[in-house]
C-alpha cells in the first residue's frame, strides 16, 4: 500500500490512524501514548463501550435507553480483545491510562482497505470532528475516524 489516496473524516497528515500501512498506525499510536490492550481495567472497558455506542448514539437507538446501550457494549468490549486477524480484516484495541480506541482495517476491495479508528478520550482530538454526545450523560469525548486508503498512482 504506498500511499492515502483518499481520507473521509479528519486530516490524514495529523491522524496516525491514516498511516498507509496498519503496522505503522499502530507505530504512530505507540508514539503518541496509546498501548495495544491484552486485558482492561473497569475504566478502559467504559471508554471502549462508549467507542462501541457511537454508531447508536449517531442513529437509532433501537428503543434502548443510553445505559441499556453501554451496558450492552461493555459485554462486547471485551471480545474485542480475542479478535483474530484474517486475511481481511485486521483490528487492535488500544489504550492510554483510561481512554480506550478501537483501530479497524478491512479490505473491502482489492487495492482498497477502510480504516476505522474510535476514539474515548479525556479531551477532544485535535483534528477530530467530535462526535455529538447531546443526551448521552457523562459521555467522554469522541471521535470516528474513516479513512479509505488506495495505492496513489
Amino acid at each position: 500500500m504506498p500511499a492515502v489516496a483518499a481520507c473521509l473524516a479528519g486530516p490524514a497528515a495529523a491522524q496516525p490512524c491514516a498511516e498507509a500501512a496498519f503496522d505503522d498506525a499502530l507505530a504512530a499510536l505507540r508514539a503518541e501514548g496509546w498501548e495495544v490492550a491484552t486485558d482492561l481495567t473497569p475504566a478502559q472497558a467504559d471508554a471502549l463501550a462508549w467507542t462501541r455506542a457511537i454508531t447508536y448514539i449517531q442513529g437509532d437507538r433501537g428503543g434502548r435507553s443510553p445505559a441499556e446501550i453501554l451496558d450492552l457494549q461493555r459485554k462486547a468490549g471485551a471480545g474485542l480483545l480475542r479478535r483474530v486477524d484474517t486475511e481481511t480484516t485486521r483490528s487492535r484495541v488500544l489504550t492510554r491510562g483510561d481512554e480506550a480506541m478501537s483501530l479497524t482495517e478491512t479490505v473491502t476491495a482489492p487495492n482498497r482497505i477502510e480504516r476505522q479508528c474510535r476514539l474515548a478520550t479525556a479531551a477532544p482530538i485535535p483534528g477530530a470532528p467530535p462526535v455529538n454526545t447531546a443526551g448521552w450523560p457523562e459521555a467522554p469525548a469522541l471521535a470516528d475516524l474513516t479513512y479509505v486508503l488506495e495505492p496513489v498512482e
